[in-house]
């Protein structure tokens, strides 16, 4: 069954809902959400070249991070 919002508030950063259930409920579907990411695709590519790159850094040098026995 659907389920009305008792009381809602909303600003520019966030949105406050109360809504009451009945005992016993116990699967909850929000519908109609977005997600924001928090990293954006610059910041994506930014970590896939930083990645790439100490990848090829490390190969070049002989670089390793866990020691050999």
């Amino acid at each position: 069954a659907e389920v009305k919002p008792q009381s809602e508030s909303a600003n520019n950063d966030f949105r406050n809902i109360t809504v009451q259930f009945l005992q016993g409920d116990q699967d909850i579907e929000i519908i109609g959400t977005q997600i924001i990411p928090e990293l954006g695709p610059i910041a994506a590519l930014v970590l896939a070249i930083a990645i790439v790159s100490i990848i090829a850094v490390s190969a070049k040098t002989g670089l390793r991070f866990m020691p050999k026995y």
